[in-house]
């Protein structure tokens, strides 16, 4: 009953403004969408380069999102689904965080009187307010393949915990053919892959980063060699956003320690002083580093 509760109050809560604004497409939804019709228009056959862009170009955007969108829905539904795609996976991923903290919870033993974890793990997600941003965070509100991604990684990563706990196969198979679909599924989870390996490795098991540069090998076969293109572009968006784009959103920070010592000072000062409404206006308003 409680699950049910939230992953309706969390559908409903990003659904409300599209239900109210319909026609509100941002930039990146007509850049899916147009790249899903494009699919569709080849034949179902992901084309080698966007015919709509004025300069030439190849694509090597991560496709598997546009393919499926492309293939499993009629073209006449595309609006309406853009407008629940995002609220229905991020829906999705609340009760996959739900039932995972239930699982650990009970793994750990608490003590009865700590505090219903699975509730707070999931209503923190619910209500977050940096996952609920227009301008940043996951889309929350339009189509992208990002929220689909998050959940997919998900599912990665607790079977590659489950493996390297267990050794079971079934999960080592689960966590290498997700892996090799995060690599062509978004520029968000190509990131995150490699982002999180290093720390994982290191923290955790030194067997993960090879799942992860197994699922990449794996990747390969099962794209007829576009994966190799897509890791390369990504790789380049990334630099360039970091020596140009970053500087372009964030001018005033030089690096994310001078953001982090600022705001800080800021917050911490306005805390002291019970400033409530400062801290309010400064968390909605600020131009965030995204990744924080």
């Amino acid at each position: 009953m409680v699950l049910t509760v939230l992953a309706l109050f969390c559908f409903l809560l990003r659904v409300f403004p599209r239900l109210l604004l319909n026609k509100l497409l941002v930039s990146d939804t007509y850049f899916h969408l147009g790249t899903a019709d494009d699919i569709r228009k080849n034949r179902y056959r992901v084309p080698a380069s966007l015919p709509y862009f004025v300069l030439p170009n190849k694509h090597h955007y991560p496709f598997l999102f546009h393919w499926l969108w492309a293939v499993l829905l009629p073209k006449k539904t595309w609006i309406f689904f853009e407008r629940i795609a995002a609220p229905l996976f991020d829906t999705l991923v609340l009760i996959f965080i739900y039932l995972l903290a239930a699982y650990t919870d009970a793994l750990m033993k608490l003590p009865g009187d700590f505090p219903d974890v699975p509730f707070l793990a999931a209503a923190l997600y619910a209500t977050a307010p940096a996952l609920l941003r227009t301008g940043d965070g996951p889309r929350a509100y339009n189509m992208s393949p990002r929220i689909a991604a998050m959940l997919l990684y998900l599912v990665h990563l607790l079977a590659a915990w489950y493996f390297v706990e267990s050794g079971n196969i079934t999960a080592l198979i689960i966590t290498l053919l997700t892996g090799a679909m995060l690599y062509i599924f978004a520029i968000f989870s190509v990131q995150v892959l490699f982002l999180f390996m290093i720390p994982l490795g290191i923290f955790w098991s030194p067997v993960y980063p090879l799942l992860v540069l197994a699922s990449f090998v794996i990747s390969v076969p099962l794209s007829f060699g576009r994966s190799i293109g897509v890791f390369v572009a990504t790789r380049k968006h990334s630099v360039y956003y970091a020596r140009v784009q970053h500087k372009t959103l964030y001018p005033r920070y030089k690096t994310v320690i001078a953001y982090i010592n600022e705001a800080v000072r800021k917050v911490g000062g306005w805390v002291r002083h019970g400033q409530w409404r400062a801290v309010r206006d400064w968390y909605f308003q600020d131009p965030h580093y995204r990744h924080l």
